[in-house]
Formats: C-alpha cells, structure tokens, sequence
C-alpha cells in the first residue's frame, strides 16, 4: 500500500515537472517572439523616423515658398508637429559631394546655438551662419542678395538653426534682414517695425531704415 501511493507521488512528481518543464519551453518561446516582435518594431520605429526626417526635409525646401503645399504646410506650421528646421547638414554625403563638386568645396556643418556669443547683431540674437559674401545676378532681390551663401541660394535661421532655400523658393515678404559683423541671413519676419532692414544698393546711396546696411 504505502509503497503503491510512493510510486504514485513520484509519478505524480515526474508528471509535474514535466509540465513545470513544457511550461518553461513554451515561456522561453514566447520570450524569443517578443524580442523578435521589439526587434522589428525598434526597426519599423527607425524606418518611422528616417521617413519623417525626410520628409521634414522635403518639405523645408518649401518653407517659405510663395505657394506652399498645404500638406508641407500642415507639417511645418502645425502647433503639434514644430519642427526644428533643419538643412542637409547631418551625414547627407550626397548632398555634400553634390556641392563641393559645383562650388569646389563642402558647405561647413552647420550647429544650433549652443549658448556660445557670437557677434552681436541687429536684432540681438546670435547668427550660426551668415550669407553676402557671394557674387550674384543684380536682377537678384537686394534682401536675398545680402544673405546669399551662394549664387543661387541665401541662408535663413529658424529657432536658431540654418536653412538653406534657393532665391526662387523665398517670399520676401514673408522674411526679413538680420545682420552682424560678419554678414546677414534671412529670418522669418517678427513683426517688430523697428529693427527692419531696407537693403537699397550703394549707388542709390538711400538709408536702410533704423539701422544702417550696404550692399
């Protein structure tokens, strides 16, 4: 008798961890599944982003185009979807071959401000990159001239970082002048009369407004 109910607890106990053991086989699947499943939703996630990047970028080109894309619009404006602005400056290796091969050097990286003091400007805000200092066509609008980095495009600052837009591209009615000691870029406009920049030719020899700006 006694040894009868033995074998039936040792069965029992076998028959248990049996059970413990398929239990422990099946957990360990579904462990593996979920880190696949983390796996390719960190991947998806990183295909998100590069997707949102892009078109971040895309639609940047046309920031401040006359007739902007409604849907880029919604995008950039959009009081959910602030974006940063922010040019090809972060590893587009295309991008930079492209221009060095046309302007015969690599545009510089180009950072937000980092709190660092800079020149002092016409608006008091520090300026990460400034244009004028290129030859362009004079039928250029002399505001755009004044902030071209290159013969076709100017430089304009959002929330503290650099955009880079083609003259085509830009409504000037839509930005303005800042300026500092070494050179001037475009911002979008702030609405405040009296820091504007009027930029007229020197041979005009006309004031540009508040402050004082020569071509």
């Amino acid at each position: 008798m006694i040894t009868s109910q033995r074998n039936s607890l040792a069965d029992n106990l076998q028959q248990q961890s049996e059970s413990l053991d398929n239990l422990a086989h099946h957990f360990s699947g579904l462990s593996h599944r979920l880190d696949g499943l983390f796996e390719e939703c960190r991947y998806m996630e990183q295909d998100l982003d590069y997707n949102k990047k892009s078109l971040q970028l895309y639609c940047q080109q046309f920031a401040f185009d006359f007739d902007m894309v409604p849907n880029c619009k919604k995008l950039l404006h959009g009081r959910q979807t602030r974006l940063n602005y922010k040019y090809l400056f972060e590893g587009q290796m295309s991008f930079e071959q492209l221009h060095e091969k046309e302007f015969g050097e690599p545009f510089p990286m180009v950072y937000a401000d980092n709190g660092h003091q800079g020149p002092g400007s016409t608006h008091g805000i520090q300026l990460v990159r400034v244009g004028g200092h290129v030859e362009v066509d004079p039928s250029i609008n002399p505001t755009l001239a004044a902030a071209a980095i290159s013969p076709t495009e100017a430089v304009i600052q959002v929330d503290g970082e650099a955009v880079i837009a083609r003259f085509d591209a830009i409504d000037v009615s839509k930005v303005e002048l800042v300026c500092n000691e070494e050179g001037c870029c475009l911002i979008p406009k702030d609405d405040n009369p009296y820091n504007d920049l009027v930029v007229e030719s020197t041979e005009e020899q006309q004031d540009l407004g508040h402050d004082h700006y020569d071509q």
